[in-house]
Order: structure tokens, then sequence, then C-alpha cells
């Protein structure tokens, strides 16, 4: 399946992406920061990238997180180019505006850790790499829009990677009920590839439990799960 390879297709989820942008919001539980003195567990793999992360939140606009990537990227069909980053970091909710009917949020991220990068099939080794993050959302129960920004330099790499996020849900449900909704993703890591790549996703909410399940626009599988436990 490959439902934005041509141009027309491609233009079209752009401007799908960008309607739902403009009138959109993010659901209030993909954050980086949760409720005060809760944990939150998230995943995110592809075939080409793996992250893993837990946080705590510790105090009201405050979490710290432990996380892992993996990227890889085939390399004239002969080896794989690959970034390994763990790190720790600090999450912190710096604004929100709240409305009857929405809530807008701005975070900012800043962390450190060790990261190991492979290069045309020699092994660069370890040293240490710096992040930094930001995330803009705005949601209602029904609408979904954000941007994810993050930036990772080391001493054999510097990548930022740039997301943005669109969907709807179908249905208002109760607290208690499986919400079903449809996603949009435009993603671009710089220095990894020159291409955007698009992923269309369901995603399901249950109370704190929010799994997607998607593919992207070479047919490849994605997925993505978040629990947060109190």
């Amino acid at each position: 399946m490959s439902f934005v390879r041509s141009p027309r297709r491609r233009a079209a989820a752009v401007l799908v992406a960008g309607f739902a942008l403009t009138f959109a919001a993010v659901d209030a539980r993909a954050m980086p920061v949760a409720f005060t003195d809760s944990f939150m567990a998230m995943t995110d793999l592809s075939e080409e990238a793996q992250e893993a992360s837990v946080s705590y939140s510790f105090a009201r606009g405050w979490a710290v997180q432990a996380g892992g990537l993996r990227w890889t990227r085939d390399h004239a069909g002969v080896h794989e180019d690959t970034r390994e980053i763990v790190d720790l970091h600090l999450n912190k909710r710096a604004w929100r505006l709240n409305t009857p009917g929405s809530q807008a949020n701005w975070y900012v991220q800043a962390g450190v850790g060790s990261a190991r990068a492979e290069q045309s099939g020699r092994d660069l080794g370890r040293s240490t790499v710096t992040q930094f993050g930001t995330q803009l959302d705005w949601e209602t129960t029904r609408l979904y829009a954000a941007y994810k920004g993050h930036r990772y330099i080391a001493r054999d790499f510097n990548h930022t990677s740039h997301a943005v996020v669109a969907g709807a849900s179908l249905y208002e449900v109760d607290y208690d009920q499986v919400q079903p909704w449809v996603v949009v993703e435009a993603k671009r890591i710089s220095k990894r590839s020159k291409d955007t790549e698009f992923t269309l996703f369901a995603r399901f909410i249950y109370r704190t439990l929010f799994a997607e399940v998607g593919v992207n626009d070479e047919g490849k599988p994605r997925a993505t799960l978040m629990y947060i436990w109190m």
C-alpha cells in the first residue's frame, strides 16, 4: 500500500493535514508531562526506527524521562547507517491555555546521554549526546494537532527531527469507552533522509491507554503505545 506516493496524493495528504492542523488539537494524554505523581511509558516502533521511554511527573508541570532510540537507514543496499541514543532529560510544561472547549500547551525538553554511530559500515564508537526538544499542541475532545521538534547533537552526528500530527475522532465517548481516531503524521529527520515520511494511523484511546497502528507512504507498518499509571 502506498497512499501518498504520487505527487497528487502527497499534495492531498498535505492539504488534509494542514486543514486538520488549522482546526484541530492533541489529545491531552499525548504529552511529555502527565499528571503529578504519575508514570508514563511510551513506545514508537517501525522497521527503521524504534523509540521507548519511561517518565515520572514529580511536580506539576515537570517530568523526568529516561529513554532510548535506534535509527537505521539502508546505505546503497550494502550496509546500514545506525544511530543509537540513550538519554535522561527533563520535560517542562512552559505554558498552558484553557478555554471552555479546548486546551493549548507548550512543552520544552533538555537532556544528556550516550550515543553510538555507525556510518558507511564503520563503527564510530560512543560519545556524549545532548538533546533539546519542544512540543506545541492544541486539543478538543474530537480534534487533534501538534508540532514536535527534537535536536540531537553528538561528536559524530547531529540530527533535527520535525513532526506535524493532525487528526480527528470519529465521535465522542465516555471515559469508560474506547474512542477511535484517524491521524496523519508528516515527519522528517535532517541528515538522515531527504524525504518526508507520511503515516496514516488508526488511534484508539481507552482511559489512560493510547495505541496507534498505521502504515507509511512506503507501505511499511508503524505502531505506538502509551500508558499512564498513577
